[in-house]
């Protein structure tokens, strides 16, 4: 006699990591709740050209704040996705704003002076695949320094003409990695590295606050 669809043989690995998933989920709702309690701004961002280590130093020049980014769903519950559900007051309208390539900012700092840093926050960054470039770059023929001899297989793979000229890295011809406009390809992204060219911006955007004390929502920018 076949078994029957509702018996079902479940593993106890499968059954404690479902119970560590929902105890590190329920422990991340807790620390937002926390945070929502300890902080009277918030704030929902987005980034440009987004870099885990530019984060990374925000992180540490804001060490007085917290930034959340990753596990929307979770916020979204943490927050409170309906009036009915709200931790507190007003807090619904933040929760909406949780969707797509967005984290949230809680901080004591004034709302002025958040303002004030994020408008004038922009750091030079590598460029990746799929940039448009800002900029014509283009070398011209002889020695490149800055390379020793044994980065001339790494320069060929990202389509640089490159030999090795009496231990020297030598360009061998003329040659243009990008110009303004292009679409760079992961090769040409990768030469610009190589050549510590920075075309990016990392840049934070404020998309909208909420103040506790009063329960206020305000939109930052469209």
């Amino acid at each position: 006699m076949g078994r029957s669809k509702r018996e079902r043989i479940v593993t106890l690995t499968k059954t404690r990591k479902h119970v560590i998933g929902k105890k590190r989920k329920q422990d991340l709702l807790e620390a937002i709740r926390n945070d929502i309690d300890q902080y009277e701004h918030i704030y929902v961002f987005s980034t440009e050209n987004m870099r885990n280590a530019k984060l990374k130093q925000l992180r540490a020049t804001w060490n007085d704040s917290r930034f959340f980014f990753g596990r929307k769903k979770i916020a979204q519950v943490a927050l409170g996705r309906s009036p009915e559900e709200e931790y507190s007051e007003g807090l619904g309208k933040l929760s909406k704003r949780l969707v797509g390539n967005v984290g949230l900012l809680f901080t004591n700092r004034a709302h002025k002076d958040v303002i004030s840093f994020f408008r004038e926050y922009c750091e030079d960054e590598f460029a990746r695949s799929g940039f448009v470039a800002t900029e014509d770059v283009h070398l011209t023929k002889g020695p490149l320094e800055g390379f020793a001899p044994n980065q001339e297989q790494n320069l060929r793979q990202v389509e640089l003409p490159v030999g090795l000229k009496k231990g020297v890295i030598t360009l061998l011809q003329d040659f243009t990695v990008c110009s303004k406009g292009d679409v760079l390809t992961p090769e040409r992204a990768k030469a610009l590295e190589f050549l510590h060219v920075r075309m990016a911006k990392f840049r934070v955007k404020l998309l909208c606050h909420y103040r506790k004390s009063d329960a206020s929502f305000e939109e930052l920018a469209a």
